[in-house]
């Protein structure tokens, strides 16, 4: 096959030339994540498209791509490698490894979508005179016979300046939208790519071998079942040109692109588009005159037709009346074709991809036509230029921009970050999936998230100004499994500091009854190396060296043991206390508080020590009581005579636990004296993870389960507020793990939460919606209320919202991972599905 490349050679930025030297300027648009029941914002969306593109009507045509280009997935998990604790190196190899060989395995090359925007640009010099413009007429002619000949003419090295205002211009044009101009390494890139459909490479081997002939060197062949055959230096691939076919008169939620993006394989779609023309032989009203003129005869001979060919005859008249008052009302009016392209790695995939494809886009009333003897016209119409020389009358739609842009452009389903570890997928659909896996294998659309990058300046479509994560959902729901996989994940880094606070002692049972298996720790030895490395921190009341390393005023300075101190001690006992007594307290708190400061060897015991020594008698029996209620209870945990060494916790990774905590399952909860004071220790716990991600040189995260014990007091919802607070300025990123949204709504914005992972909340779908700013709609209750588990709404740090699957794919964590052993109840009911 004698390909004709359309393109010359020449390339200054983003400007490209043609054989025909039309400059034309490439602009990558990056698209705006719009959830999927955001019928509003696509609306929104939409018509501003429509005024942008409508600027564009001087030059005359435009091109647009969805274009899925290889993700540079093995690449973002090298570079991950790079940032990685070299005591984990192995472990961290191995999970990259697997990641990147498993999605290969599932999808073939990961790719992602982006948009590309082509315009042809023309000379804005102006101040040439009539001389000037016959002499380059006569150039023109000169040049045309050249070519004829097999010459061909150079061009000015400096032709791009002819062009540079005008680019400014079309730049500005686009400037609503999110526009980069491409570099000439992208150019080159994206032209490569054309030749390598569902060829894996790596896009930095290609970008680094510059030169047209490498471009067009693939072998191209037409396959007799339909489609093209690609042989290359990189391997072999297939692909197949399907235009799109009459889809009716009105578009109105077509939403063609978005229903590319999710199809469970890869698809590029290339539009071209040019003005219609007002004036001249073939203007619209010329055409209007003659359609309508063709209407009227059908319409003679259609008396006898059916019910379906009249009401296409009817649709059609409506159409050319609605098209001529576009045309007195000066509204642009475009000719456009839409061409996708579906590859495959062998013939047998494409075929199957080709009919899965048609199958489907003809169950949405749009039709994909199988060309089988024009897969090499459309190959050579698709590729960049063309839209400027080749015009086909075949599949060619008339429509005003506005109704163009129905197709819904410049918009995708990301989520997460650019790079970072393996999330999962974007759920694409809205409807019920019977499990995670199910919904991983109908979605291309992968998830990368670094938390870390929260906090981080100059981070393209970051609006989210908080570093920390919220994960809530009911019991079972899969809120406990990732945020283990996200504290995992994280201990791989380093220079990253991590504190796991564990109230039900879950954490350290599991992992350490994972890895004394003898099967596991020889499958996995280095995962076992890792968590034999971590610091678990038990703290037991009957363990006598646990007794006092909690003691406030041993932990922390001045200002914070002060209020924190007399906070805990008025939890003690919840009766009314008198003016005397609470008077008794503050002086008995900061009397001691002082002390210390000054070098005394005091401790918490001292302040109960000094009411019960008092001379009032209520002031020394309410001393009394509280004495003996914290006696032999968890909350002697914080109380010595500055005897001990208070809790330490400078280790890489910390799993804290305290033993015998008997808290509360709700926040309205009548609470007892066990009850309150378990509340109290959690009170110290948050005050020293407050402590913990104070320094500032470090990168601390910190992991709070039933972080909603904290709103049960004032102190309790001040010491999580003054984290949130410091957070961003400390480099602490506190990761909250809570049953429900409510448990943290905060009326100040500012102290909120960057990233929100929200699974399901059965009891409260319409909380969850409003928590994360999202409409109460039938639509978007039945979006929350069929979540499965291991489902969930994630908003990132753009503040989009989408609703994802966790996917783990190493069952050695899923163990590490598990809250609840099978029983053999389980093991049977999953053997009989039916």
């Amino acid at each position: 096959m004698i390909l004709e490349y359309p393109l010359r050679e020449e390339c200054y930025e983003n400007m490209l030339m043609t054989k025909e030297k039309t400059a034309i300027a490439y602009y990558r648009i990056r698209s705006e994540s719009v959830m999927l029941t955001d019928s509003d914002n696509k609306l929104k969306t939409k018509k501003k498209v429509a005024r942008i593109l409508a600027r564009l009507e001087p030059n005359k045509s435009f091109e647009i791509e969805l274009l899925p280009v290889n993700s540079d997935f093995r690449e973002k998990m090298g570079e991950m490698l790079k940032i990685v604790d070299p005591k984990y190196h192995k472990v961290a190899s191995n999970k990259f490894k697997r990641t990147v060989l498993s999605l290969e395995n599932e999808m073939g090359t990961p790719c992602e979508y982006i948009w590309i925007v082509g315009v042809p640009l023309f000379n804005t010099d102006y101040s040439k005179g009539i001389k000037e413009v016959i002499k380059q007429q006569v150039n023109h002619y000169s040049e045309n016979i050249a070519n004829g000949l097999g010459y061909e003419i150079e061009l000015n090295p400096n032709w791009y300046q002819d062009y540079e205002e005008q680019e400014n211009e079309v730049y500005q044009n686009l400037s609503e939208l999110l526009v980069e101009r491409l570099t000439e390494e992208d150019l080159y890139y994206y032209q490569s790519y054309q030749f390598l459909p569902d060829i894996s490479h790596s896009r930095q081997e290609v970008k680094s071998c510059q030169a047209l002939d490498n471009i067009i060197e693939a072998r191209i062949k037409p396959l007799m079942t339909g489609g093209l055959r690609f042989n290359t230096e990189c391997g072999e691939g297939y692909a197949s040109y399907l235009p799109v076919g009459d889809m009716g008169v009105f578009l109105d939620n077509n939403h063609l692109l978005e229903i590319v993006q999710k199809m469970p394989f890869f698809i590029r779609v290339k539009l071209q588009a040019n003005f219609a023309e007002k004036v001249g032989t073939t203007n619209l009203t010329g055409r209007s005159g003659r359609s309508r003129t063709r209407v009227k005869n059908i319409m003679s001979e259609a008396k006898i037709a059916g019910s379906k060919q009249k009401r296409k005859i009817l649709e059609g008249q409506l159409s050319l009346d609605d098209l001529d008052q576009k045309i007195d009302d000066d509204e642009p009016i475009i000719d456009w074709t839409a061409t996708l392209v579906v590859t495959g790695k062998t013939k047998k995939q494409l075929k199957a991809r080709r009919k899965y494809l048609m199958n489907r886009f003809s169950s949405l009333k749009i039709p994909l036509l199988k060309t089988v003897f024009d897969d090499v016209f459309l190959f050579q119409n698709n590729l960049y230029g063309n839209f400027e020389r080749s015009k086909p009358s075949k599949w060619l739609h008339t429509s005003t921009i506005r109704t163009f842009c129905e197709l819904n452009f410049f918009t995708s389903l990301k989520c997460g970050s650019n790079i970072g570890f393996y999330l999962g997928r974007v759920d694409n659909t809205l409807s019920e999936k019977e499990n995670v896996k199910s919904m991983v294998s109908s979605s291309k659309n992968i998830i990368l998230l670094n938390i870390l990058l929260s906090n981080k300046q100059d981070i393209k479509g970051k609006r989210a100004n908080s570093p920390h994560v919220l994960i809530t959902g009911d019991t079972g729901s899969g809120k406990s499994v990732f945020a283990k996989k996200l504290f995992m994940e994280n201990a791989l880094l380093k220079d990253v500091k991590e504190l796991f606070v564990d109230p039900k002692c879950e954490v350290r049972d599991q992992f350490l009854a994972v890895i004394q298996d003898e099967a596991f720790r020889q499958a996995h030895p280095d995962d076992v190396a890792m968590i034999e490395s971590f610091n678990f921190v038990t703290l037991d009341n009957k363990n006598q060296s646990n007794v006092g390393v909690l003691d406030p005023i041993l932990l922390f300075s001045e200002s914070e043991a002060i209020p924190l101190c007399k906070e805990l001690i008025s939890n003690v006992y919840n009766g009314a206390w008198s003016i005397k007594q609470k008077n008794a307290l503050n002086e008995s708190v900061e009397s001691v508080v002082f002390r210390h400061a000054q070098g005394e060897q005091v401790g918490f015991w001292h302040v109960v020590e000094q009411m019960i020594d008092s001379k009032v008698e209520e002031v020394r029996e309410l001393g009394q009581l509280i004495r003996s209620t914290i006696k032999n209870s968890v909350f002697e945990l914080a109380f010595s005579h500055g005897e001990v060494e208070g809790l330490s916790l400078n280790e890489k990774v910390t799993i804290l636990e305290i033993s015998n905590l008997n808290l509360p399952k709700s926040k309205n909860e009548v609470l007892n004296d066990t009850k309150r004071l378990s509340i109290n220790i959690m009170m110290i716990i948050g005050a020293f993870c407050k402590a913990f991600g104070a320094n500032r040189k470090e990168e601390t995260v910190v992991f709070l389960d039933e972080a909603w014990i904290f709103e049960v007091s004032a102190i309790g919802k001040e010491i999580i507020k003054e984290m949130k607070r410091m957070g961003r300025s400390c480099n602490n990123f506190l990761v909250e793990i809570t049953q429900s949204v409510n448990d943290s709504e905060d009326e100040d914005e500012s102290t909120g939460f960057g990233i929100v992972v929200a699974f399901s909340e059965s009891r409260n779908n319409e909380g969850v919606l409003r928590y994360l700013n999202l409409p109460v709609t039938d639509e978007n209750l039945k979006w929350v209320s069929n979540m499965v588990q291991g489902q969930c709404l994630i908003k990132d740090v753009t503040n989009q919202v989408n609703r994802a699957a966790v996917h783990i794919l190493f069952d050695e964590w899923l163990e590490l991972f598990k809250t609840i052993d099978d029983t053999e109840a389980t093991r049977l009911e999953k053997r009989f599905v039916a």
